[in-house]
């Protein structure tokens, strides 16, 4: 545990802030535009409990799912494993 989760123990709005920033890094990665060169991006992701231990696994796939995100067969109390839906639709 770090010193900002210890600090931050109990508070439920830090963790919110959290999760939805952490999700929207991915977002932001997986949504990144492909092109000649470039690594393809990212199509599934794993959120570590660390990250939503003080609101809950649920509270990642509410805001995972609003950003276009589907749940992936995961073990909570671990991780909550992501896959980005619009990774399957060909233009």
């Amino acid at each position: 545990m770090s010193w900002p989760e210890l600090r931050h123990e109990g508070d439920a709005d830090y963790y919110r802030a959290r999760v939805e920033r952490v999700v929207a890094g991915w977002t932001g990665r997986a949504s990144a535009p492909g092109g000649p060169g470039k690594a393809r991006p990212v199509v599934e992701c794993a959120i570590p409990v660390r990250e939503y231990r003080g609101v809950g696994g649920r509270h990642v796939a509410e805001v995972a799912l609003a950003q276009g995100w589907e749940l992936r067969p995961t073990d909570v109390r671990t991780e909550v494993r992501l896959w980005w839906s619009a990774a399957s639709y060909v233009d």
